[in-house]
């Protein structure tokens, strides 16, 4: 049997620099909208993540877990548990290009086709759950 992936994800981090990111989001979008996310931000409602990608691999040996690059300056709001995760799950997709890459660069063929079909796993860590219950 050889290494193969068995599901991708993410896991939901809070960012290392939210106002920074947050920042960094104001040329994505029209300064309307962009006010809006800092007045959800300043106020609490609204909490900048990152998110670090991963693939778990089923082996002869063991499974494993390969980690790719994070995913800045996502937006994670307060009560809307779903939203977040299928936000988180959306980026995962995104990022699956460079995902791909890293395991071939891991020696697991694979390709971003075959990766997109898979289960994709959003891992929330406690310290993101405790700010958006807070």
């Amino acid at each position: 049997m050889t290494d193969r992936v068995q599901r991708i994800g993410g896991t939901v981090r809070v960012a290392d620099n939210g106002d920074a990111d947050l920042e960094s989001l104001r040329a994505l979008t029209v300064p309307e909208e962009f006010a809006g996310w800092l007045s959800d931000y300043e106020d609490g409602r609204l909490i900048i993540v990152r998110l670090e990608l991963f693939a778990d691999i089923a082996g002869p040996d063991a499974e494993r877990r390969i980690s790719d690059h994070d995913m800045l300056g996502l937006s994670f709001y307060r009560d809307r548990h779903d939203e977040n995760i299928d936000h988180a799950a959306d980026v995962v997709r995104f990022g699956i290009d460079h995902l791909c890459a890293s395991l071939q660069e891991a020696g697991i063929s694979t390709s971003a086709d075959r990766l997109l079909h898979l289960p994709v796993s959003i891992e929330v860590d406690p310290e993101v759950e405790q700010r958006l219950s807070a």
